[in-house]
């Protein structure tokens, strides 16, 4: 996984275009001070912008909200910029970022998220594809590093099946 940070600013425009090209998830840092509010509408207008430039939406990349500065804005400000945005994501947060607060459950979620999407993709492909389970399990190993003991059940597992194909042996290396 890959995890990118651009701040906000007219000087980053090109590198956030650049970066939503292939997202595969984005968390979207909304800021609640009431002298954000329209900073923050055109942030997200310029996501979007940048997205549709790569023929995307927001609907189809996964997307989690940190709604930050919670500390400074009032009760209503979260559901007040939320029906303002018009977006359903796959979570959202309040947070005060410089005290952390938040910013770990974004991260953890959205990790979460990207990686599940890509495992359900996978499995899509394995199962279109014929493979067989050592296949999908190379395919998972990609994502997800198997321990040695996960290696040599795997390999005892896999040895009863004779192939004359070459290209179909299953080698554990220590």
């Amino acid at each position: 996984i890959h995890v990118y940070t651009v701040p906000g600013g007219g000087a980053h425009a090109d590198t956030r275009q650049k970066l939503v090209r292939d997202a595969d998830g984005i968390v979207f840092v909304a800021d609640l001070r009431p002298d954000r509010y329209n900073a923050t509408l055109e942030s997200l207008k310029e996501l979007q912008n940048h997205l549709k430039s790569h023929g995307r939406s927001l609907r189809e990349v996964l997307l989690v909200i940190q709604y930050n500065h919670r500390d400074e804005a009032d009760e209503n400000c979260v559901e007040r910029l939320h029906k303002s945005i018009k977006l359903k994501p796959a979570a959202s947060f309040e947070g005060i970022a410089p005290e952390g607060t938040g910013v770990l459950p974004c991260l953890t979620t959205i990790s979460k998220l990207i990686l599940a999407d890509l495992r359900k993709r996978a499995d899509r492909e394995t199962s279109s594809s014929g493979a067989d389970p050592l296949t999908r399990w190379r395919l998972e190993d990609e994502i997800d590093p198997p321990s040695q003991r996960e290696l040599e059940v795997r390999a005892s597992v896999a040895a009863p099946k004779p192939s004359s194909d070459p290209n179909e042996r299953f080698v554990v290396k220590s």
